[in-house]
């Protein structure tokens, strides 16, 4: 609901990958008809820009609200 809310996506693609590291975690990632990789799949694909670091803090912020905990990088 938080990536559908926050983000104006046309769909989702959700993947369990844990093959490179030892814990378990999923990969959220809203898809729009404009990224560079659509209709195929993102994995894999090399980066096609980012966030600046205020975008990446007020993004954290938003999941740390909408999930009531503190979410910070490691």
């Amino acid at each position: 609901r938080f990536v559908r809310a926050a983000f104006p996506v046309t769909k989702l693609n959700v993947g369990a990958l844990g093959n490179i590291v030892r814990q378990m975690h999923v990969h959220v990632i809203g898809r729009r008809e404009d990224d560079p990789w659509w209709p195929g799949p993102a994995w894999g694909q090399p980066s096609a820009g980012g966030y600046r670091a205020e975008q990446v803090a007020e993004i954290r912020a938003r999941i740390a609200r909408e999930l009531g905990g503190d979410y910070r990088a490691t």
